[in-house]
Order: structure tokens, then sequence, then C-alpha cells
């Protein structure tokens, strides 16, 4: 598989980026925002994306936070408009099957049932139509840069030899692995409230916003559709400005806006190592639970007494064994086993729930949506770390080709477009 169909393969959205705190529902708001080469982009189109950008992202729904968001919820709106007139041009259709099957892993990352994703989004506020909107943009986006930038990527074995002998006499240099949001700034007028947007969604993601949620939402880059993460970089992998910001970042940091020609980016380091050694989130687990179910509308005694049980049965169980046995002959609740999963795969809570667990000790409890759970580490694996394979280097350079020639493919069209703001 080459290196851009890897990238445009992988997934669109995450669990993060719909599980976050409702608002009341829009009125209906008429009016037109702007005409893209005779095509209408309505108020109310404006008003349900940027709502659920609020959303998706955990932002405060306010009067300051809206003026900060519309400008860029209005170009984004604009950039898909020419992307699918862009894909009509080319005959490039997006099929109800792939929508739908869009639809059922949005649904399976969200734990919903089959053809629950309506209701769901009704739940919060948000009208199924403007998510489908986004999703079938971003379909057609990804046919057009399979047809027209995908064979032109070509990274040469030279390059990949020149990278990957630097990569090797560099072992034992720091390596972070990082995330990137990137907003686009397309006339320099436009600066000054860009770097306001930037510093806005710092503060944000410093406050607890996940910053894959606001990534997918807000970043411009290829990489937005994974949540904005580029992998593991070494000192010196990444343009001169983003390196001096990555030098001043450890674990778990974001950085303040940083401004490159043509943008600002905005920086997380998720971990760090040495190169050539193993990263912690790299560590598998085998992993067993006890779900208590709890409804969300329990009453605080009822609360406090499930979990006065869960820590009784984190207390009294020891072993994987005994685990299973107590989860099987509990009358309020159910055990599973999970599997063996990548710490830097599970979400945060849970990572520091059982990252430091002795294999066969319980967890203890962690109140969830859908109850109480206990976790119990059942085995542990820590892979032997190994220097950047040749494959997973041209895949890099191929994303930053890809990366560079789309967005170059997109300031093209928005140069060419009648573009008619309200």
């Amino acid at each position: 598989m080459s290196p851009g169909t890897k990238i445009l393969a992988r997934s669109l959205f995450s669990a993060a980026a719909l599980f976050a705190a409702t608002t009341p529902a829009a009125a209906q708001i008429v009016g037109i925002e702007a005409v893209v080469n005779e095509e209408v982009i309505s108020a109310l189109d404006v008003e349900n994306r940027l709502r659920l950008n609020l959303i998706s992202a955990n932002l405060p729904d306010n009067d300051e936070t809206r003026a900060r968001l519309k400008p860029q919820v209005l170009r984004s709106l604009v950039n898909e408009k020419l992307q699918t007139q862009e894909a009509r041009r080319l005959n490039i259709s997006v099929e109800d099957g792939e929508i739908e099957e869009a639809e059922r892993l949005l649904e399976t990352q969200n734990d919903l049932p089959d053809g629950g994703l309506g209701d769901f989004l009704r739940s919060r506020g948000l009208e199924k139509s403007t998510l489908m909107t986004k999703i079938r943009a971003e379909i057609a986006w990804g046919k057009v840069i399979r047809q027209r930038i995908l064979p032109r990527i070509d990274i040469g074995d030279e390059e990949v030899e020149e990278v990957h002998a630097r990569l090797q006499s560099r072992r034992g240099v720091r390596q972070r692995l990082v995330s990137e949001i990137y907003l686009a700034v397309d006339t320099p007028g436009q600066s000054g409230d860009v770097r306001r947007l930037a510093l806005r969604l710092v503060g944000q993601l410093r406050n607890g916003s996940p910053f894959a949620a606001v990534a997918r939402q807000f970043s411009q880059g290829a990489t937005s559709r994974s949540g904005g993460d580029i992998g593991w970089i070494g000192e010196g992998e990444l343009p001169d400005e983003l390196d001096r910001a990555l030098a001043g970042l450890s674990a778990g940091d974001i950085s303040e806006p940083v401004q490159v020609p043509g943008g600002y980016y905005i920086l997380h380091v998720r971990d760090q190592r040495r190169a050539g050694e193993a990263s912690a989130l790299d560590v598998r687990v085998d992993l067993k639970e006890i779900l208590i179910p709890l409804s969300p509308s329990a009453s605080q005694q009822t609360v406090q007494a499930r979990l006065a049980t869960a820590r009784r049965i984190g207390r009294q169980v020891r072993g994987c064994d005994a685990f299973d046995g107590y989860g099987r002959d509990l009358d309020i609740g159910r055990s599973g086993d999970l599997g063996a999963v990548r710490l830097g795969d599970v979400p945060r809570n849970i990572r520091d729930a059982i990252g430091d667990l002795a294999v066969g000790q319980a967890s203890e409890p962690l109140r969830m949506d859908e109850g109480i759970r206990i976790l119990m580490v059942c085995g542990r694996t820590a892979p032997a770390a190994a220097p950047s394979g040749r494959d997973a280097i041209r895949e890099r350079l191929g994303r930053q080709q890809l990366e560079m020639m789309a967005r170059r493919y997109l300031r093209d069209l928005r140069r060419d477009a009648a573009i008619e703001t309200r």
C-alpha cells in the first residue's frame, strides 16, 4: 500500500469527537453567509456547524468563542463547497454505502446501537445532516486526492536511505510523539484573527479539551483525519520553527501558536523517549473487566453503594481466574475479556488506572457513563523498540509531500473560484 493510500485509509473519527457536553437546540436561522460558485452557504449551515464544533471540542458556547470561531467555520464550509464541486467536475461521486459505512464506524466507536447515531446527535441538539455533510465532503475530497495527487507522490530510495542513515546515527537522541493542529492564513489580513483563534484553542486544550477532537474539527492539515497524529519526531526532523517549539515541550505539553509561512501550528507532545528505546505507550496489556451498570440518573445513595461494592471487589479478588468467577457470580454486574490492548490506544483515565497495576491486581473503581468499571491486568508485554524502518520513513515523507500538494490544490481552487461572503 502506498504512503498516501495508508494516510487516506485511516479512520476519520474517534469517540472523543462526539462525547461532550450538550447545549440547547439552536433556533432556526435564515439568511445567506456566502456564495461559492453560485452555491449558497446559509446562516443555518454556519450555525449548525459552529455548534457541532463547539460540542465536539468541548468549547464554551458564548459570544466571545462564537465570534472567534465563526470565520474559521465559514472558511471550512467554503473549502468543503470547493472540494465537492471539484469532485463533481471530475465525475467523482460518493455512494450511499460509503456514507453508511462511515456512520456504522461512528456508532461502533461510540458504543451506539446500529442506527443509533441520529438519536445520539439529536439528544445533543445537533442535526444528523450537519455531520453527514462534513463526512460526504471528506470522502469526496479523499477521492479527488487519490485521483489527482496520489499518482504524483514520488519518494525516491535515495531520499529514504538518507533519512534512515541520519536516524541510525542518532540513536539516543530525544524523540517526541507529536500531534498537530494547522490553521491556514489565506491572506495577510487574516493573520491576526487566525492567531487569536489559535490562542483560544490553546487555552481550551490546556483546560482539558481533547486534542484529537479539536484537531478533527479545526485543523486544515492532512493529519486532521487521524486527530492530528504525526508520529514519533526526532530533533531536527521538522521545519526550524516547529523544531524550536518542540525543544521546550515535555510529555503532555501544548505549545503556543507557532507561526509558519501560510499559517499557524499548535503542537501537542503525547510522549517522549530516546531513539532506540521503547515507549511506555507501546506496552500491551491483557485486560479483563467487571462492569456494574448504573443509570446516569441514579441517586447519590445508589452511586455510593455501588462504589462500595466495587471497592470491596478490588480488595478481595486476586488473580484473573478469581476475577472471572467473581464477575460471573455478581448479581448486579457483568464481566468480560477485553483482550490485548496497547496502552497508547486507551483513554487517558483508563491508562492512568491500569498503567502501574501488577498482573492479577484489580484497579480502583472507574465511574463511567455506563456504570462503574473495575479492570484487571492479566498480562503485560513491553516490545523492544526498533529504529524507524524504511517503510515508516517513506510513509512520513509521502504524507508531508501529499499534505503540501493538497494544500496547494485547495489554494488554487480558492483563487479561481467566485466567492462572495456577506
